[in-house]
Formats: structure tokens, sequence, C-alpha cells
């Protein structure tokens, strides 16, 4: 009866909360913590706290109420505002309020005192994880060593060199004061993007239930601004009473896959995947996938199409919190066979990628095999960090940090990258927002640049031309490129065919350079740069000045001291054939290095773990270097410039063997490798 009567208090005063504005002061302890409670059943954390607040102001020792308090401080990522209360109902009672130190701890992390952080971690995994239930102790160690690890990483990468990274907030036309996602870059000069176009946090109304969804939007580029708010082309419809989320075409842009879904007042959220088909230059109504894929039980979202070793085959990769997972939401996938236009029932991508945590975001580059996604299981900097791996469906390598700046010690989701793989766009909600109640609530949007990248970009005529030689081009060009690249002019020698050095030029601060040239000769263009391996391009002055198409990237990569491991390449157990996915990420990645810098000699050396024969596993770690050697060759690659060494089990990156005696499989993974180093150059080419 007594549980009735609370209830019955709490429905009745939700109505009077969300319907009207009362003073606070003329509230009754009870009202408060009768609104509070209502606001949250309806998950309305900034209407809960309101009043919360004020009944903790009357009654600063109720620490239930403040650890409470803390908490819904928490969600709203307030960091600031939920500090304090942590630290007061540890130091008042560690044991009834167990989780306040180490949530005390990922405010510091957020704050970027990682070595602070790291303390609280520490305390609350040797003074309180003990205390706790033993069904209890295995999660939180997990979390414990996670948030650990993560101090470490980001201490160590604020120290390191890291390619240089600039991340810059788009403007205000494109990013509103609540939450904007989902970045898809249409063209080069069109953004797709999902938001609500509303400048508050909206408060829930019990009376209406009606909620805000998000919808796509498109941004058009016009020297360097985004301008935002625009309607977005088809095939990116707004589905009635939804909220759309992401979006991915397969490769041969015929179907385009996105969810869609809605958030009741109780915060439950549901979401289904959707296909437009493209037929007959027309989109298609958007159509739900099967229902094994798409469950009114769980979520279904967050598609991204990739590739896999059969052509006939798209492979979608979506969010789903379905059973059978690691925890949370997890990354799975379905394949839809060409052929049949059937999709295969859901397979979760595996426990390299999937933790305890949430994996989320979902993006994949098929040209160089890569999966970005976000997650806040892996070790990271706080919230939500990105990660990248390589591989398909359920074969992945351990997933890798982003870093900073890419990631924050904040929510950093939805990398997007554009066609040159060296811009795009992130989603993150470390920077404040002008309200102080809901600082770090709300997701924007930044694009992100590589500066000093190792591409030089040639897409356009890259000399000054002298105007006395070249009259018909009085218009002088010049191209940037990264300081401190030298870059040497050679004529060719007609009598004998060899190039003789005619100019060099060092970049000044602003990247440029120039050169004179002649009509009708030959020229050869090379790249060199402090440790890094000098690169070349055959050129004539006809293309010089004329032809723009015939220009390309150039590579250049460092002259390694350490060898780079090939983390793609895949062998069955005793075996040496290369599969399929190893040949086209060969293709991607070693070929083309190859092809573009034409004066390297590399050597390819493969490794075993230590199980087995060591004679043995020597014989099999030379078949399987020379394997990729043979590959690369049949390519058009010149035998000269390649070395196949097998070391078996000589060189191990890791110890197979951890303190405690036992056998360590995730060392042995590491330690069987396909690794590439430049060792010398072709000379007298």
């Amino acid at each position: 009866m007594k549980k009735l009567i609370i209830l019955t208090v709490i429905f009745l005063s939700a109505e009077i909360c969300f319907s009207q504005e009362d003073s606070l002061n003329a509230l009754k302890d009870w009202q408060l913590k009768g609104y509070a409670q209502s606001a949250e059943l309806y998950s309305d954390q900034i209407t809960a706290i309101k009043y919360y607040s004020e009944y903790y102001k009357r009654n600063k020792n109720n620490y239930d109420i403040a650890y409470k308090l803390a908490d819904l401080y928490f969600k709203i990522k307030n960091y600031q505002k939920a500090k304090p209360l942590y630290y007061i109902t540890y130091k008042k009672n560690k044991y009834k309020y167990p989780k306040s130190i180490f949530k005390y701890g990922q405010t510091l992390k957020a704050e970027e005192n990682f070595d602070s952080a790291a303390v609280c971690f520490q305390i609350y995994r040797d003074e309180i994880i003990y205390k706790l239930k033993k069904t209890e102790q295995n999660k939180e160690l997990f979390l414990v060593e996670k948030e650990l690890k993560g101090c470490e990483n980001a201490v160590f990468s604020s120290k390191s060199d890291a390619e240089k990274i600039t991340v810059k907030k788009l403007n205000q036309s494109v990013n509103t004061s609540y939450k904007e996602s989902s970045p898809i870059i249409w063209n080069d000069t069109t953004l797709i993007y999902t938001s609500y176009m509303i400048d508050s946090v909206p408060v829930i109304n019990i009376n209406t239930r009606n909620l805000p969804n998000e919808k796509y939007y498109s941004a058009k580029l016009t020297e360097d601004y985004w301008q935002g708010g625009f309607s977005a082309p088809k095939p990116f419809v707004n589905l009635k009473n939804l909220s759309m989320s992401g979006g991915s075409f397969s490769d041969d842009r015929k179907r385009f896959y996105f969810a869609a879904g809605s958030k009741d007042i109780y915060g439950r959220v549901y979401s289904s995947l959707y296909v437009s088909t493209f037929k007959n230059g027309k989109w298609s109504k958007p159509k739900k996938l099967n229902g094994k894929i798409n469950s009114k039980k769980y979520i279904s979202t967050q598609p991204a199409v990739g590739k896999c070793y059969n052509p006939d085959f798209d492979v979608i990769y979506f969010v789903s919190d379905r059973p059978g997972g690691y925890g949370g939401t997890d990354i799975w996938y379905t394949v839809y066979d060409k052929i049949t236009k059937k999709y295969k029932d859901p397979v979760n991508a595996g426990s390299y990628i999937n933790t305890p945590g949430n994996e989320i975001t979902p993006n994949v580059n098929n040209e160089t095999k890569t999966l970005y996604f976000s997650s806040d299981g892996h070790s990271g900097y706080g919230g939500y960090d990105i990660y990248k791996t390589f591989g398909e469906l359920v074969n992945w390598i351990p997933p890798q940090n982003m870093g900073k700046p890419v990631n924050s010690s904040f929510d950093d989701i939805w990398f997007t990258q554009s066609k040159n793989n060296d811009a795009g766009f992130i989603v993150s909600n470390r920077y404040r927002n002008t309200n102080t109640q809901t600082e770090h609530c709300c997701y924007d949007i930044f694009k992100y640049g590589v500066v000093n990248k190792k591409i030089i970009e040639i897409s356009d005529t890259v000399f000054e031309t002298d105007e006395q030689i070249l009259s018909e081009n009085k218009k002088k060009k010049t191209k940037q490129i990264s300081a401190n690249t030298i870059v040497k002019l050679h004529i060719k020698n007609n009598d004998n065919g060899e190039y003789i050095c005619l100019a060099a030029d060092t970049t000044d601060n602003n990247g440029r350079f120039h050169f004179k040239i002649d009509k009708n000769q030959d020229y050869k263009l090379t790249i060199e740069k402090e440790n890094f391996t000098p690169t070349s391009l055959i050129l004539n002055s006809d293309n010089l000045i004329h032809n723009k198409s015939d220009f390309k990237s150039l590579t250049i990569i460092p002259l390694q001291k350490e060898p780079v491991t090939l983390n793609n390449i895949y062998f069955e157990f005793n075996k040496w054939d290369l599969s399929e996915s190893s040949k086209l990420y060969l293709d991607t990645f070693l070929y083309k290095i190859m092809t573009e810098n034409k004066d390297i000699v590399i050597e390819i050396s493969a490794h075993t773990d230590g199980i087995g024969d060591s004679v043995y596993n020597l014989v099999l770690s030379k078949k399987r270097a020379e394997s990729v050697v043979k590959y690369l060759t049949q390519k058009g690659i010149s035998k000269n410039r390649l070395i196949a060494k097998g070391y078996g089990e000589e060189k191990p990156l890791v110890s197979e063997i951890t303190e405690n005696g036992e056998d360590n499989p995730e060392a042995r993974a590491k330690n069987r490798r396909i690794e590439f180093r430049v060792v010398g150059l072709v000379i007298n080419r």
C-alpha cells in the first residue's frame, strides 16, 4: 500500500513538474523529491537535477541524494559539477558508495589530469573491489584496468611525435546548441549530416509526449566555409516520426543503407535498418531489412558497407545490443548476396573489436580494408574513443587508438574520411556548450585534416614557368608541399639517356618551389626529405604545363631502421599460400609503395610463434616470405628489389609465457607476422 501511495504521488507530481514552472522555494522537501523522481522516470536528467539540487541545498547531510545528483551530472557529462559530489560521498562512506572514487577518477581523466585519475583507479582496485560481491569483481576489475591503461596511453601519447592533425569545429550554421551527428561525405562540396535543428536541450512533456527527431540535412562548401541547414538530396529521405542515423552506400552505389528509429519518453531506443535501391535512374522508397536483422526487442543501427573475399557480397556492419554479444552494444554484420538478393543471418564481428563495453559508429575504408569504430570498452582517453583495425568479417587485428587530437577526454565518434584519406569529419562533445548546466551534453561535427603528411599531392602544374622560354604560358603556377622537402629537377641527356640534375629547391616555410624549364624536353622530378626514401616521376615539358591529369600522388616512405608489420597478411595453419584477402591488401598497400618508389629495395621477412619444431618453423617462414615476393614479381615488381627472409621463431616481439608461467595466445598471435623494411636503393637504374 505504501509503494502504491508513493507511485501515485510521483505520477501526480509529474504532471505538475512538466507542465508548469513552480517556484522552487515554495515547494516542500517531499515535493522536490517527488518531482525529481518523476523526471528520472522519464529520463529527463535536466529537470531531475533542478529539483534534487534544491533538495540537497536544504539537506547537506543526505549523501544518498548527493550521490544521485553526482550520477545525474555525470550522465549529462557535466563533470565539473559531478566531481565534488563524488569526492564528498567517498570521504563520508566509501563502502556505501563504492563507485565514488572510481567516478571521481573518471572526472579527473576528463580534465586530462591522468596521473591523479590513475591514483583514484588504483585506490578503487586495491581498497574497494575486494569488498564487492564475487559476481561483480571481474566486471569491475575489467573497467579499472581499462581506465588505468587509458591513463598510461594518454600520458605516453602526449609525449609522442605523432603526425600533426588539426581538428576544428564547424560553424553555427551546421552545429546548433543541441546535437549534430552522422556526417556523410556526399561529394567534394556537400556534407550530409543529421540534426534536431533546435537550440536547446529538449525537456520532455508527458502530456503531448512529443519528442524531437533527428533529420538529414546538407551543408555546402564555399571557400572553406560550410553553410549548413539545407535539405538533403535523395536517397537521404526523412521518415515520419523517426530519427535518422548514419548511412552508407554499397561499392557499386546501387544500394543505400541507413537506420531510423525512435526514443520513448522512458529513454528506451528502437531502431531498424533500411535500404534504398537505385534502379532505372531513380531511388526506391526505403525498405526495412528482414526480421532476423531487425528485431522489435533489440537495436539495429549505424550501418557501414564493406567488401570481403567474394565480390558478389556486400558486408553490412551495424550496431546492435542483441544477445550473443560481448556486452553493451556490439558491432555485427550481415552479408548481402547480389546474386540471390538475400541477406544472411547476423554474425558478431568478434572479440578483437567488441568488448564488455559499447562499440558504435563503424565506418569502412574498402581500399585499405580498414574498419574505424568508436568504443568505451577499449583503453582510451575517456568516454568513447575512435579506433582502427584491419581485416574483414570476424578476422581482425587488435584495434589501434587513433590518438590525439582525433580523440579527446570526452566522446569521439563517427570517424569519416575524404577520398584521399587525409581529411574528414568526426563527431565530439569536447568543447563546452554555452549552457553551463549541459556543457558537454551535445555532439557537434568537427573537421580534421593532416598537416605535413607523407604524401605529396601533385594535382596541378607544379612549376613556375619562365615567360621568356614558354611565352604561350604566361601564368605562373605553384604548388605547396610540406616544408623541408627537397625537390630536384633532372633533364634528360638525349645522347646517353641519363638524367642530369638541373636544379634543386628546398621548400620555404610556405612550402613553395619553382624551376625554369625548356620546351620539348624530358624531365625527372625527384622528391627527397630527411629520413625518407627519395621518389621520382618521369615527365616532359608538355606534361608539366598542359596535362594536369597525368599528375598523381607520390608517396615517400621512411627509411626504416625497424621493420613495418603487414597486418593483413594471413595464412592458414601450416600453409604458405596467400589468401585472396591478403593479395588484395598487398595490392592496395605494399604494391602501391613499390610502384611509386621505383628505387627502393625491400626485405620481406616472415616470423612464426614458438610452438613446434624450430627447424620446421624456419622453413615455413621462408616459404611464406617467398610467397609474398612471388606475388609481387607476378605483378611486375623486379625480383632484384625484393629479398625474402624467413626467421622462424628467432625474433619474437613479446614473450609467449606470462609471469605466471602460462601460455599467452595473444602474444603468440603478435609474433606470427609478415614484415617489410627498406634495406637499400637501386643504383644506376
